[in-house]
């Protein structure tokens, strides 16, 4: 049987939580960046900057919805024999 030394499991150890410390940081990072874009530095309006072709129209068909109804799982509890 293959033992594993104990320099490996520290070393194994520090990797996994300075994984976790790494992630904990870009998440702490995405959270408490603005949800808004920055100005632009040319001070043009993005809404303005797009061009829409004249022609483009929105399409007046309208996509059938479909209803459907919930579900509800239903399982017998096993007896103790049958685990």
């Amino acid at each position: 049987m293959y033992g594993i030394n104990k320099r490996t499991l520290f070393a194994v150890n520090v990797g996994v939580w300075l994984a976790a410390l790494t992630s904990a940081a870009a998440v702490a990072v995405a959270a408490t960046r603005p949800a808004s874009l920055p100005a632009s530095p040319s001070g043009l309006d993005l809404q303005t900057s797009i061009e829409c072709a004249p022609e483009a129209q929105a399409l007046s068909v309208t996509q059938p919805t479909v209803f459907m109804p919930d579900d509800t799982i239903v399982a017998l509890r096993p007896t103790p024999g049958e685990l």
